[in-house]
């Protein structure tokens, strides 16, 4: 009879949370429970009561194979996936409030279009002027937000002394008529640098 050949080593495992070599089912078993519990939960004692096995003999297995460096290990692993994956959901998220700000705006755009041209025909519009400020607001902080951008601009004001006489100037564009929308979107088109 031939001697047999011996058996290639073992490659080592990849992650030191994966079976190591020559680790007997009993101890992987048992440390797969212990890894499995988390952070929180994760214990000698516990282990050993759910397997039945004595805690001498489980606290022996963790000493031998590593038990505390390879959880360790595996914690942060786990943590680095789970931070990839919030990561690539944000950016996900993001690019989806992007497209959401810009069908408001494209909406918003159409919608002005369409009051102008009802106006012009006599009919009446089915969005007010206030209904498309609205939506170019909403779209645009959208779109701002999303690309990291600030939500809008706070003026800071100085408290004028009783001699100081200086007109406020503010502007409300919800005051528009339908009349005035026309005219300012004449303007802006008449504004617009040659295409």
């Amino acid at each position: 009879m031939k001697p047999r050949a011996p058996l290639p080593p073992i490659p080592p495992p990849e992650h030191a949370w994966e079976r190591q070599p020559h680790e007997g089912d009993a101890p992987w078993v048992a440390f797969v429970h212990y890894r499995d519990e988390g952070p929180a939960k994760r214990a000698h004692r516990r282990t050993a009561e759910a397997l039945e096995y004595d805690l001498p003999v489980i606290s022996k297995w963790s000493t031998h194979w590593e038990w505390i460096k390879r959880v360790r290990a595996y914690d942060s692993w786990v943590d680095r996936q789970v931070k990839l994956a919030e990561i690539e959901a944000i950016r996900d998220m993001r690019k989806r409030h992007v497209q959401i700000a810009m069908t408001l705006q494209g909406a918003a755009a159409l919608a002005l279009n369409k009051i102008v041209e009802s106006e012009r025909k006599g009919d009446k519009a089915l969005l007010r002027p206030t209904d498309v400020r609205d939506l170019i607001d909403l779209g645009t902080r959208l779109e701002r937000i999303t690309r990291g951008e600030p939500d809008g601009i706070v003026e800071e004001r100085q408290v004028q002394d009783a001699e100081s006489s200086a007109p406020k100037i503010t502007h409300d564009f919800s005051k528009l008529s339908r009349e005035d929308l026309r005219e300012l979107k004449a303007l802006i088109r008449k504004s617009k640098p040659p295409e």
